[in-house]
């Protein structure tokens, strides 16, 4: 069992290694759920869901900028 995780290991460091990465300028988008639990002090319900969405720019091969925000609805009572 030891011998497997060392050699997974092993090469996910080297796949890794030769991977590239993103160019300068190049731009990425996404979108995800999201669920929020609110502390029970401010009344709000629980479990709520919502879209969110991302953006990051390569500033360089090494270097981003990203930002990210979601939306949930929720209901005071």
């Amino acid at each position: 069992m030891m011998r497997r995780s060392i050699a997974a290991l092993a090469v996910m460091l080297v796949a890794a290694s030769e991977l590239q990465a993103q160019r300068a300028g190049t731009i990425e988008l996404g979108l995800f759920p999201t669920i929020a639990y609110f502390d029970k002090s401010l009344q709000l319900n629980q479990g709520n869901g919502g879209p969110g969405a991302r953006v990051g720019f390569f500033l360089s091969d090494r270097l981003a900028v990203e930002a990210d925000g979601s939306w949930v609805p929720t209901n005071a009572p």
